[in-house]
């Protein structure tokens, strides 16, 4: 979480940086290639990184094999993505797409040969070397995009940021990770494996073709201007939630794989880690909500206003989506992979005709298409997702009660306390500091008159130090 909360402030400062550097047609150029290239993107491992992480033993023949054939695989999603370059030129009527999509099929070379070590150090738990491989490539790739936007490379200042940190993250895991694989064998035990990374890769296939629908739609109707409005304003909504979500889902997948066998354990941490995980990541949305305009006029700069309204609809889905991304991990700890392939498929569907429905208007229809079909999965997630697995809906939904409650209680606050005395507080950079420090003790105040709040936020206070740390216990 450590390394998140750092990879976070890099990734939003560069962008504070780069928006006034380039253009929204510069970063919309670049989203509508990655937005069909991130399908190969999510499926390019093939699954067998998870099911490196969830089997309950692996030989070093086993993860060779599984190298190779994930190289196979990132090598022919490369080529294929070359040889589309110019129908995606022609498909967005934009000829400058053609050069962009090569240099990105490019990565996927680099990619390949590293999935399998950043698995293998995910099963092992050395999170401290894969924070370091990810906070050193993404600072180095950043500065590189600076400083080419500076001297006028315009959105190839992007595409250069993409290319090396591919480059960077092959270079630093094969120099920080031991392990190296041997040839192919025959016969080694890759079919169970196999199985299990086919329904991972059919999840993948038909969630982010899915994901990716909503800024296809804006680029192909609207054009560059309003799909790089909507991609920065899905990005600043998503990037603090991800630098929580994403380490407490890293670190569950190879957690709850070693209670498979202890059903109430298993329950046990998974009801603590969906706790922890709402606890900071409600608040967080709904303090960007309330201070949207004066969060996109910071960061992004007053070209950038058009994106408010969007950035305050994609809100509303991002203050329960952490909920349907916990429901994964517990589904491929307890092996029910072919469930997690349906579920994927039933909330894809939910997405698409949302999608397509908000799209018969404008960018904003988009947006509002987005936030209802991620709270109906939700629901979908919770009720199919988890039914098979020692999770209980009817003990667990009560318990997160009071993380929606005392958040939205503190956002009301802040929006009362904005209107009356805010206009006190310049610049706009102090007033947000001022407000992030108050609504921090008005949540935790709130907290403190729950049930149970108290002995929660000292477990709390416990967990960071002993992470700080590193305590044994």
């Amino acid at each position: 979480m450590g390394a998140e909360i750092v990879s976070s402030v890099l990734r939003i400062g560069s962008t504070a940086v780069l928006a006034r550097l380039l253009l929204p047609e510069d970063f919309g150029l670049l989203a509508m290639v990655i937005a069909l290239t991130e399908l190969a993107e999510r499926i390019k491992d093939f699954g067998l990184s998870d099911a490196t992480i969830q089997s309950r033993q692996v030989t070093h023949f086993q993860a060779s094999g599984l190298f190779w054939i994930n190289l196979i695989v990132c090598v022919g999603i490369g080529a294929l993505l070359a040889s589309l370059s110019k129908p995606i030129a022609w498909f967005y009527n934009e000829p400058r797409l053609t050069a962009v999509t090569l240099v990105i099929a490019s990565t996927f070379l680099f990619s390949g040969l590293v999935i399998q070590q950043q698995a293998l150090l995910r099963r092992q738990l050395h999170f401290g070397v894969l924070a370091f491989i990810e906070l050193s490539s993404v600072a180095i790739s950043i500065g590189i995009a600076i400083v080419l936007a500076y001297y006028g490379f315009g959105y190839w200042a992007l595409i250069a940021r993409e290319f090396s940190r591919a480059v960077f993250v092959f270079l630093v895991t094969w120099l920080v990770c031991a392990w190296r694989p041997s040839w192919p064998q025959r016969k080694v035990g890759l079919v169970k494996l196999l199985t299990f990374g086919r329904n991972v890769t059919g999840f993948n296939l038909v969630y982010f073709l899915s994901r990716s629908l909503d800024r296809i739609i804006i680029g192909k109707l609207h054009g560059p201007y309003w799909a790089g409005l909507y991609t920065n304003a899905y990005k600043l909504i998503a990037q603090p939630i991800k630098q929580i979500q994403y380490p407490v889902n890293t670190v569950a997948l190879p957690a709850l794989s070693a209670q498979q066998d202890d059903s109430s354990k298993f329950r046990a941490y998974y009801e603590k880690m969906l706790r922890l995980l709402l606890f900071f990541s409600m608040p967080i949305v709904v303090f960007t909500v309330v201070f949207a305009n004066e969060i996109v006029g910071l960061l992004l700069g007053p070209q950038w206003t058009k994106a408010i309204p969007i950035f305050r609809i994609l809100a509303v889905g991002a203050f329960i989506e952490p909920i349907k991304h916990s429901v994964g991990p517990a589904m491929l700890a307890y092996g029910k992979s072919k469930e997690f392939f349906w579920m994927g498929l039933m909330n894809a569907v939910l997405l698409i005709v949302c999608l397509a429905v908000g799209g018969l208007w404008s960018t904003v229809g988009v947006a509002i298409g987005n936030s209802i079909a991620v709270c109906l999965s939700v629901f979908v997630s919770i009720a199919y997702g988890l039914r098979k697995t020692p999770v209980r809906l009817v003990t667990l939904l009560p318990r997160l009660s009071a993380n929606f409650f005392c958040s939205l209680l503190m956002g009301l606050s802040l929006y009362f306390l904005n209107n009356t005395v805010g206009s006190l507080f310049s610049p706009k950079w102090f007033a947000l500091f001022v407000f992030v420090i108050g609504g921090i003790l008005i949540y935790l105040g709130l907290w403190l008159l729950v049930p149970g709040g108290r002995k929660m936020l000292l477990n709390y206070w416990n967990y960071a130090i002993d992470a700080v740390f590193n305590r044994k216990k």
